[in-house]
């Protein structure tokens, strides 16, 4: 039988274990800004790579706060190995101009951890260290305000979690940024591109990121077809996107595998849109991402 002390000490262990890890994930901290508290919060409370996650920053000002004579941006940063893995900017409202002392601000954004631990490598097969950072930036400056720093522990995204298979109509850009040892590659649609998704069969997050990048100054429109159904039709400029729709078991239906159509009305040469890169061939959006994963 374990003994009374025995159990009061693994009672105090376990107490201790549970502060920490909700300390890890949730920790409010004070900023350099006078009294202001900061408490950052994922919505998952273990995180792995290939990850699309809700974070949410809580702001605290105390009755000495000192409201910022000028209006910040939030910018929310995590790096590993000298890797940027995100850097996300976090619309604040009201601005940061018109917080006032004894309130309570909110923010939240989808953040998305992309591919990087490998779980075949002793080194990483347990997880990886990574930093985050919450900062005030001035649009246009260079020197951020930092208001929390942390290292989180991320762990390789469970093997059972399906991966999306790009099937017809997609063209792999490849390119060198001035600086880079290596070519990255781009992913771009033609006039309709194809990709399969494994049905859940519960409610699931999808999400698409990418870049309208136009010859000239018109609209791209662009249609999302999800088995037969239109999901979404979009109207987009030149510049970055991210959508993001929640499917339940009613919108995923019965199959159970699903088939994903990107339509877009206008398409160019590689060449048109990369002029140092002599290519024919018609594309149409990049795409940076896309994600789908029961929730």
């Amino acid at each position: 039988m374990i003994s009374e002390k025995n159990r009061l000490w693994s009672l105090t262990c376990f107490l201790i274990s549970a502060s920490m890890l909700l300390c890890f994930f949730s920790c409010e901290t004070k900023s350099p800004v006078k009294g202001l508290a900061v408490n950052p919060e994922f919505s998952e409370k273990s995180l792995t790579d290939n990850l699309v996650s809700k974070l949410r920053v809580k702001f605290i000002t105390s009755s000495s706060f000192e409201r910022p004579d000028k209006d910040y941006q939030l910018v929310a940063e995590a790096y590993w190995q000298g890797r940027f893995l995100f850097k996300e900017v976090l619309n604040l409202n009201p601005s940061t101009s018109k917080w006032l002392p004894s309130r309570v601000y909110e923010v939240e954004k989808y953040v998305y951890l992309p591919p990087f631990v490998d779980r075949f490598n002793p080194e990483t097969a347990r997880g990886v260290r990574i930093n985050f950072s919450l900062s005030f930036q001035e649009e246009g400056r260079s020197a951020p305000v930092i208001l929390f720093e942390r290292v989180f522990k991320v762990v390789a995204c469970p093997p059972d979690v399906p991966a999306v298979v790009y099937l017809d109509g997609w063209r792999k850009i490849e390119r060198v940024w001035p600086g880079s040892e290596q070519p990255l590659f781009e992913l771009w649609t033609q006039r309709q591109s194809v990709c399969l998704l494994k049905n859940p069969g519960r409610t699931a997050l999808l999400m698409i990121r990418g870049g309208c990048h136009l010859p000239d100054n018109g609209k791209q429109r662009v249609t999302l077809i999800l088995d037969e159904r239109r999901l979404d039709q979009l109207e987009l400029e030149t510049g970055s996107f991210e959508k993001i729709y929640f499917l339940n078991e009613k919108d995923l239906g019965q199959k159970p595998e699903l088939i994903l159509k990107i339509t877009v009305d206008r398409t160019f040469s590689v060449s048109r849109i990369y002029p140092e890169i002599k290519d024919d061939h018609e594309i149409g959006l990049k795409i940076g991402v896309i994600y789908f994963r029961p929730i």
